[in-house]
């Protein structure tokens, strides 16, 4: 045993553990040297398929390697072909692949990049060796369109638990799949510039426009998805009033995946605040009481205070009148009504509405009417404003200008920030 501890023995066993390590990370080191051949990574892959996954030291798989500029798209393709799922694979910052590859294009837009003559080692002919002129941009844009390609065909296998794929592989649209993916503003513009049409095209199989695929995407949050929210009603706004397949609306399906009222929920409300009133067509709750459910007082309050009239028609007898007591009371400063609130969240959480069938019918022609505003104001007006007056006889009072955008506005201009 005392032999075996020596120090030549322990010597040449970690020299054993080194030249081991280095044969496993082989792709790893070859990708960071000068202009990588294309058939030598072929032959490295060949000989092994599980290199396409394996990390180094700092976390970065052979894909996280690709997006240097020296790296042609042709090795990007051939490591997606191995191993498509690498695109998921985090490197020890938290960072995908295509996110580094996108905070590399966000830093470069703003350059002016110069066509230069290249002279890169490719595979591409008999000699190996190829001069092209390539304008980096151009090289590593390409890389982005294979990542979203393959993320489009291969959607994140475990998402959030709840939380359904949110887009499909019937076809693919880049837009679409850079918003579920969380690709930052420059890309999703650049994409907007390319395609303008996209924006307001839905998924087939879903229904869902960018917006509501990057509200429902797990990829999507804190302020880099406040950002990228921002960014898709920026491009198109009335997009937040357009329901998918199952007549969900953006704000319902931002509440569902964890989104808060700083980090999108306060954007789209500013965008659509007739869906306020909207129940979400698959758990029945206004979205005041998806937030109260989820426990996110602070969005729950910050959702009833600008549309506070909602909770007649979520919650009946005292229940209502408690709730709009501790909302209006002039003699409580903000803090006091929140803490009344508060202690009335349960009670919005657990509470069943019933009869709400032209309630909601008014709000979604409400939706509906501004949709059609935004994109044309001769198309559809009349018949939608006396289909919503025809409703608004049906239900009383209730209107349909009680959450308008000014109110939403002024409120979240003045209200003081509440943090639990």
């Amino acid at each position: 045993m005392k032999h075996f501890l020596t120090k030549p023995n322990l010597q040449h066993k970690n020299k054993e553990m080194r030249e081991e390590s280095n044969a496993k990370l082989h792709l790893n080191y070859y990708l960071r040297s000068g202009w990588p051949s294309v058939e030598s990574v072929e032959d490295i892959l060949r000989d092994d398929p599980t290199k396409a996954t394996l990390k180094d030291g700092a976390g970065l798989t052979p894909l996280h390697l690709s997006t240097k500029m020296d790296v042609c798209p042709e090795i990007t393709r051939l490591l997606l072909d191995v191993a498509p799922g690498a695109l998921y694979i985090k490197d020890n910052s938290g960072e995908t692949a295509l996110s580094r590859l996108c905070e590399w294009w966000t830093a470069a837009v703003p350059s002016k990049w110069q066509n230069r003559q290249v002279k890169a080692d490719c595979g591409w002919n008999s000699d190996a060796e190829q001069t092209l002129k390539l304008h980096p941009l151009e090289s590593q844009w390409e890389k982005i369109i294979l990542m979203l390609r393959v993320a489009s065909r291969n959607p994140e296998k475990t998402p959030k638990e709840g939380m359904e794929s949110c887009i499909s592989s019937a076809k693919f649209l880049p837009l679409h799949t850079a918003a579920y993916m969380g690709c930052p503003p420059t890309v999703l513009r650049h994409l907007h510039l390319l395609n303008k049409g996209q924006i307001k095209e839905t998924d087939e199989i879903t229904g869902r426009i960018p917006l509501s695929i990057a509200a429902a995407s797990c990829f999507v949050h804190g302020n880099r998805g406040l950002d990228i929210l921002q960014e898709l009603l920026r491009l198109e706004s009335s997009s937040a009033s357009l329901p998918d397949q199952e007549n969900r609306y953006p704000l319902h399906l931002a509440i569902e995946s964890g989104k808060t009222w700083d980090t999108g929920i306060e954007s789209i409300v500013l965008a659509a605040p007739s869906v306020l009133r909207i129940k979400d067509n698959k758990t029945g709750l206004f979205p005041f009481m998806a937030s109260a459910q989820k426990h996110c007082i602070n969005d729950a309050y910050m959702l009833l205070t600008n549309c506070p009239e909602v909770i007649a028609h979520a919650c009946t007898g005292p229940q209502s009148t408690k709730i709009m007591h501790a909302l209006t009371n002039e003699e409580k400063t903000t803090q006091e009504k929140f803490q009344s609130f508060e202690e009335l969240v349960p009670m919005l959480a657990n509470e069943d509405s019933e009869g709400e069938y032209d309630v909601d019918e008014i709000n979604k022609i409400s939706c509906r009417k501004e949709t059609f505003i935004a994109n044309d104001e001769q198309s559809g007006g009349n018949s939608i404003e006396e289909e919503s007056r025809g409703v608004k006889r049906q239900v009383g009072s209730f209107g349909m200008h009680s959450c308008d955008s000014k109110k939403v506005l002024r409120f979240s201009g003045k209200r003081p920030k509440i943090k639990i």
